[in-house]
C-alpha cells in the first residue's frame, strides 16, 4: 500500500465516520486524533517513530493517545505502525526489484537482519519467501 492508496482509505474513513454522525455533531476527539494519527504515519513511516512520538505530535500522554486509537479503531496505534510497515514492505517486494535491502533502508530499518526478523515475525514467512510467491 503506497501512500495514495493510504490517503484514499483514509478518505473513505473520514467520509464513513462523518456519514455516521448527525451533521450538527462535530468531529469527535478520537477521530482527529486517528485521523492526524494516520497522516502522521503516511509520511513518517520509515523514520520508525515509536508510539510516543505520535503522542506527542497529538499532545496526548502515551496512555490517552493509545485509548483514543483503539477506542476509535479497534486497533492500537502499534498495530497500525505494524499494519502500515508490512503492507509497504509487501508492496515493495511484489511490485519493484529492489533488493532486500534497499528496501529495508527505505522502510527506515537500520540494517537488513532486522528488517528480515521483523517481516517474518509479522508477516509470518521471510521477504524472499513472499517474493517468490
Amino acid at each position: 500500500m503506497d501512500l495514495l492508496s493510504l490517503q484514499i482509505i483514509l478518505e473513505i474513513m473520514y467520509e464513513m465516520a462523518v456519514n455516521n454522525r448527525p451533521s450538527n455533531e462535530k468531529p469527535s476527539r478520537g477521530e482527529q486524533v486517528f485521523i492526524g494519527f494516520m497522516q502522521s504515519l503516511g509520511l513518517h513511516y520509515a523514520e520508525r517513530y515509536p508510539v510516543s512520538r505520535y503522542a506527542e505530535e497529538s499532545h496526548l500522554t502515551v496512555r490517552h493517545f493509545s485509548a483514543l486509537i483503539h477506542q476509535y479503531s479497534g486497533q492500537t496505534p502499534m498495530q497500525w505502525i505494524v499494519s502500515y510497515t508490512i503492507s509497504q514492505a509487501k508492496h515493495l517486494l511484489s511490485q519493484t526489484e529492489l533488493s532486500v535491502k534497499v528496501i529495508a533502508e527505505k522502510l527506515g530499518f537500520p540494517e537488513q537482519f532486522t528488517f528480515r526478523k521483523y517481516f517474518k515475525t509479522h508477516a509470518g514467512e521471510s521477504p524472499t519467501a513472499f517474493r517468490r510467491k
